[in-house]
């Protein structure tokens, strides 16, 4: 760093960057991502466009809206969405869930593995999300469901 001195009334002058060791101030880090999952996509097939977590993210809540109640049928049916193996790493929502009363649900204890608000490292490899529809003989009876799935992760790339 060059200081300079020019002004003959004791101020000095930096040029070059200045390293503190310490930063302070409000960061902008916190995303969501979004699934908007209704009875007619899971009867017609499931697609997902191409959507990715970033290695190294953090979640840090987990909210289920349900506008209309979505009714799955099947033995033990569920709802996984997460990454390469949903049901590994990221949340399986039950029949009860999804079938709930319209409103808002804190769903954050159903988020597992690397996906869930407690794992040390968060996400493990940054992979594409996918959903898939669990259990035996699994399907949707109605085709007026719809809910969506808030996912609120915190991730801040380091250099």
């Amino acid at each position: 760093m060059s200081y300079e001195n020019k002004t003959g009334i004791n101020v000095t002058s930096q040029y070059g960057t200045r390293n503190t060791g310490l930063t302070a101030g409000f960061d902008d880090d916190f995303d969501e991502l979004t699934f908007e999952v209704t009875a007619k996509a899971l009867n017609d097939g499931l697609f997902l466009p191409p959507v990715y977590l970033p290695k190294g993210a953090r979640i840090q809540r987990a909210t289920l809206h349900i506008d209309n109640p979505i009714t799955l049928t099947g033995t033990t049916p569920t709802l996984q969405i997460g990454g390469t193996a949903p049901g590994t790493n990221g949340i399986t929502l039950a029949a009860a869930d999804l079938s709930a009363a319209a409103g808002a649900y804190d769903v954050a204890s159903k988020l597992t593995g690397t996906w869930a608000t407690d794992s040390a490292a968060g996400i493990a490899n940054t992979e594409r999300t996918t959903i898939a529809l669990g259990g035996a003989t699994p399907g949707v009876t109605v085709d007026n469901g719809k809910a969506t799935l808030w996912i609120e992760f915190r991730f801040k790339k380091r250099t």
